[in-house]
């Protein structure tokens, strides 16, 4: 009966109609929080479930008792049959995401202990404020906020059904990615009738344009199919009648492969070539990602088409022949085996070039599962050798290779291979529209084979080629193919030619051209680490320059083109011999450029930084554990900042959730296995200490005194100023922020009181307010002065200081020669007790007075408060007037502004 109560709760619901609930009371035990993407409801159920356990009393009555999470992580831990350490491993993953939604209730009010009505809603704390523990627990219960409002979004019919057709009226690839990447994550909880109407519509994004899409719509259409059952899954009773929507998922697979083979005919060719050549997406997801049960049943209808080759045209027969090229045949039974078999080696003799060049494409796949002594091995043997390919060199290159692997004599297609004009007549034949696909495909294998083994002569000609490729082919798999294979030939090309590639390929990034510039960026950014550190450089400040383009999609590519070196990065020491701090300061500018993605002013471009964010680097395949730790470590703080800026519009609010769930799983993921962050930074509040300064010290500071800037009022919140394109990670990020390329001033924690400069601390309480102007050795300008940074070396701006004295300005006159300019000092500061007076001298009609709170830091310059006056802190030449006790500071670009203690 323990394993047995969700089945009786699932019939139950069933019987009445509420198939919804049922399916959401009948999945709601501890082991149903592996799959991530859960409702809020089964959420409530699951976390009930988990805290609520039964005793008995002494006349062995059940006694409900409820117990805190982890008395009950406890409890249910010592009663779990035959525990070892991974199924250990496994039950705190679940703990995990329940302390979270735990925290999320309690962040609302909630009284998790049931003993009060609960309270008003937590406070949210400001990003700035955070210290690292508080940044990742915030991390995760904003990930965990997200996940819920879109699974209600998406699990609310009505709701479902607006996000769909929003999604069918967009034109725009990149916002059309957008949705497709929120159907891969969240698809799994939807009921039948919402599976069917995302089949419907990733079938229509088939004749979409952008190869990529159709590609990542065709994979999802084989994952929908292959967990599309959404009934009872646990375990049955041995009596239990079969579900009578079990058959539901192989008759839509029926449907679909019928659909994907042979579209409709009054498609264009174009459009249901399309569509043909994507049934072999959809194939492999299907196949890989449904259940060892359910494998038979899809497998034997997609063979079905394999039966009798006569009856199929030649479109369609190479349709097949490419959908089962990498088919996982594991799942594939000797009888379907021959099959196959028998349809390659009757279109090898009978069709024409691109059916031949599948069919000994096929041939090389089925070998690996075939008897090398069996009856199919025999008949692909005699059919390789029967064929005649002279004339055409992919399929000479074919039948060269397949020889060799089946012991036959290949002398005369290998003389013929290595004849001179070879290689330029397969130049000629890739760049022509006229080639078909597959031959290009094979052209380029040939290429490769020519490099690897050992034609230096042409390496730069091939290197040219394949990146030619990557911009002009008209076909996906041709692009990835040629970056792949350019890849694989970068250790033979010397470094002047590297770099005359990797030049070539970035120039084609500032065409702003989505079909031309889109698929470059991932090989670029992998290429470009086989350049010298100099020439790294040089391709890094153009990504820096490109990410400043008004063009978003140069902006994408350039970010995108980022993020495929910082996923890549670790290789990049094992390939040149530099200092651990240049390889640091080279990582943490990359991060600083994704991360400036994320600070843009511009939605598009937010978004793009969020996909690679997510997708490309903490769910990444390639990026090791620790690889992925640093980069949290380093930009967490900022993400959470800049996450918190941006305003939410419903397909940014898609970008975020796809992001977050992924930084989330590997938050859960590290901290389970691994314990705490090993972040840069020091728990608590930062120091300035932390911050090596970019500005020199003013004149009479001594090493060890409280630095200037060290100072701080306490309670409230000190300001820094950064300057445009200083968006960087680490201590500095975590004190910076830019919109929109202006100078802005940003809020941080207030002092620890056993820090200098705090009220009851050691050291001077001035104020923490700083400005535009008030810099040393500022830019051009009489009112404004700029901050100054080192171009290339990704430093951000360190803080402005302001110490208890108002340090110096530094004036240039005409006459070449450097002024310093003192403000009055706040000497007698300490003797008033009002707050600070700001005051602007507007115009008459429009004058106004605004008195600080101390806790919102006004746009004006700040007034030190003395005993009879306030004076100011400016940027421009001071002038007195009337009283010496009051400051007046006017420039042509500002009204004057002048300040007074409001109790004088």
């Amino acid at each position: 009966m323990p394993y047995l109560h969700y089945y009786y709760t699932d019939q139950w619901f069933t019987r009445r109609g509420l198939t919804a609930l049922g399916h959401i009371a009948a999945n709601h035990s501890v082991w149903d929080l592996e799959i991530e993407n859960l409702s809020s409801e089964s959420l409530t159920l699951v976390y009930a479930d988990f805290r609520v356990k039964q005793t008995y009393g002494e006349d062995r009555r059940e006694i409900p008792c409820l117990y805190s999470l982890q008395e009950a992580f406890d409890v249910i831990l010592s009663k779990l049959d035959n525990v070892d350490d991974a199924k250990r491993l496994r039950y705190r993953y679940v703990y995990a995401k329940l302390r979270d939604f735990e925290d999320y209730l309690i962040s609302f009010g909630v009284d998790t202990t049931l003993r009060t009505a609960g309270g008003p809603a937590r406070p949210a704390k400001n990003a700035a404020l955070l210290n690292t523990d508080e940044v990742v627990t915030a991390l995760r219960r904003t990930a965990v906020d997200h996940n819920i409002r879109l699974m209600h979004r998406l699990g609310h019919e009505q709701l479902f059904g607006n996000t769909l057709e929003a999604a069918r009226g967009e034109k725009n690839p990149a916002r059309l990615q957008a949705y497709v990447s929120i159907f891969e994550e969240y698809f799994t909880y939807w009921n039948a009738s919402q599976k069917q109407q995302t089949l419907d519509f990733l079938y229509e994004l088939l004749l979409i344009p952008d190869g990529d899409i159709r590609r990542r719509a065709a994979a999802l259409i084989g994952r929908i199919l292959a967990a599309f059952r959404l009934g009872y899954q646990k375990e049955p009773p041995a009596d239990a009648p079969p579900d009578p929507e079990e058959d539901l998922p192989f008759q839509l697979w029926a449907e679909y492969l019928e659909k994907l083979i042979d579209p409709d005919r009054r498609l264009t060719p174009r459009q249901i070539s399309m569509i043909r050549y994507q049934a072999k997406t959809a194939a492999d997801a299907l196949l890989m990602n449904c259940s060892d049960a359910d494998a038979p049943r899809f497998a034997g209808e997609l063979f079905r088409h394999y039966r009798r080759p006569e009856l199929v045209d030649a479109d369609a027969a190479f349709a097949l022949l490419d959908t089962v090229l990498s088919l996982p045949l594991d799942r594939v039974s000797a009888e379907d085996l021959h099959v196959l078999t028998g349809f390659s080696v009757w279109w090898l003799e009978r069709g024409g070039l691109p059916q031949k060049a599948a069919a000994l494409r096929l041939f090389h796949h089925l070998l690996t599962a075939l008897d090398p002594n069996g009856r199919d091995a025999a008949a692909i043997t005699a059919a390789v050798e029967a064929a005649d390919c002279r004339g055409s060199t992919p399929l000479l290159f074919l039948q060269a290779r397949l020889g060799e692997r089946l012991g036959l004599d290949v002398s005369i297609q290998r003389s013929l291979l290595d004849r001179q004009d070879v290689v330029s007549n397969v130049f000629l034949d890739n760049l022509k529209t006229a080639t078909h696909w597959v031959l290009k495909a094979v052209g380029v294998e040939y290429l490769l084979g020519q490099v690897e083994q050992g034609d230096r002569a042409n390496v730069l000609h091939i290197a040219t080629h394949f990146s030619n490729l990557m911009k002009v082919s008209e076909n996906i798999v041709v692009r990835r193919l040629a970056g792949t294979s350019l890849l694989a030939i970068a250790p033979a090309l010397t470094p002047d030619r590297r770099n005359e590639v990797a030049v070539e390929l970035s120039k084609v990034l500032e065409t702003g051209q989505t079909e031309i510039s889109q698929y470059i960026p991932q090989y670029l950014g992998q290429f470009a680490l086989w350049l010298t550190p100099r020439e790294l450089d040089e391709i890094v400040d153009q990504m820096q320059i490109l990410l400043s383009s008004a063009n978003t999609v140069v902006v994408a590519a350039a970010l995108a083109t980022v993020g495929a070196m910082l996923e890549h990065y670790a290789v990049y020491a094992q390939r040149f011999h530099e200092s651990r701090e240049v390889l640091e300061r080279r990582w943490r500018r990359l991060a600083g450029l994704l991360l400036k993605g994320l600070a843009s002013y511009r939605q598009s471009v937010r978004q793009e930084a969020l996909q690679i964010l997510g997708e490309r680097i903490f769910a990444s395949q390639t990026l090791s554990y620790e690889g992925k730790a640093a980069l949290f470590t380093l930009m967490a703080k900022k993400i959470l900042f800049l996450l918190g800026e941006q305003p939410e519009q419903e397909l940014s609010f898609f970008y975020t959730a796809a992001a977050l769930s992924h930084i989330y799983r590997f938050i859960v993921s590290y901290q389970i296995e691994s314990g705490d962050f090993p972040f840069y930074m020091r728990q608590g509040p930062p120091s300035s200490r932390h911050l090596r300064p970019l500005l020199p010290e003013p004149q009479g500071h001594r090493p060890g005194d409280p630095g200037p800037g060290d100072g701080g009022v306490s309670g409230h919140r000190r300001v820094l100023l950064v300057q445009e394109g200083a968006a960087l990670p680490g201590a500095e990020a975590d004190r910076q922020h830019v919109r929109g390329g202006r100078v802005r001033r940003v809020p941080l924690p207030p002092r620890h009181p056993s820090e200098p400069g705090h009220a009851g601390g050691p050291g001077p309480a001035a104020g923490g307010l700083f400005r535009p102007g008030a810099v040393p050795g500022g830019g051009p300008g009489r009112g404004s002065q700029r901050i100054r940074r080192p171009v290339g070396t990704g430093a951000g701006v360190r803080p402005l200081h302001e110490p208890h004295r108002p340090p110096p300005l530094q004036r240039r006159g005409r006459d070449g020669r450097s002024t310093q300019i003192w403000a009055a000092s706040p000497a007698a500061s300490s003797s008033c007790s009002c707050p600070p007076i700001w005051k602007t001298s507007a115009p008459p009609a429009s004058g106004r007075t605004s008195t600080w709170d101390g806790t919102s830091p006004p746009s004006l310059t700040r007034w030190y408060r003395t005993s009879s006056t306030a004076t100011a802190s400016i940027s421009g030449s001071p002038s007195t007037s009337g009283s010496s006790g009051r400051g007046i500071w006017s420039s042509p670009t500002s009204p004057s502004r002048t300040g007074t203690c409001g109790r004088s």
